[in-house]
């Protein structure tokens, strides 16, 4: 019985680094924090990918007159979802997204950002930031007006002192 349980123990300790499980690598682990944050990255690009899309739509809309209104709707949709497809699948927009991560983060801080967006705060800032974006943008065209007119009224002077620090 002792010389069993010797050979189990045996066993056991040759078998157990084979079981252990690899380390991810970094692009399967920006694949997860993809997978996590996906969602929001796609709603903050939206208003870009809707602009591209309408505009194309358009252009294949002037070239065909006769396409129904609705056309330009279903053509923009399409274009917008392809886009969003292709954000997740091209092997190319894949390869830049990698490589833009590595320029930024560690393997460690990316293990860090998927714990922290796997959290309860860290999927409501996930939830929220569309949201937090739609109404900054829709405070800036009345804060851009404050802006403007400060702008009106005060960059002269400034224009003037360093046109004349420069000799103009």
């Amino acid at each position: 019985m002792k010389r069993i349980c010797s050979v189990f123990v045996v066993f056991l300790l040759v078998s157990v680094p084979c079981l252990a499980l690899e380390e991810p690598t970094y692009e399967e682990m920006i694949d997860k924090l993809t997978a996590i944050t996906g969602y929001a990255a796609t709603e903050m690009s939206a208003p870009f990918i809707k602009e591209y899309s309408d505009g194309f739509a358009e252009t294949l809309v002037s070239q065909k007159p006769s396409l129904p209104p609705r056309a330009l709707e279903i053509i923009s949709d399409e274009i917008a979802l392809f886009i969003h497809e292709q954000m997740f699948i091209n092997p190319d927009v894949k390869a830049l997204q990698y490589e833009a991560y590595r320029q930024y983060f560690s393997k460690e801080e990316i293990v860090e950002l998927i714990a922290f967006y796997e959290t309860p705060l860290g999927r409501k800032l996930l939830t929220d930031t569309p949201f937090l974006i739609q109404y900054i943008q829709e405070g800036m065209d009345e804060a851009f007006e404050s802006v403007t007119a400060n702008l009106v009224e005060n960059i002269a002077p400034r224009l003037n002192k360093r046109m004349r620090e420069n000799g103009w």
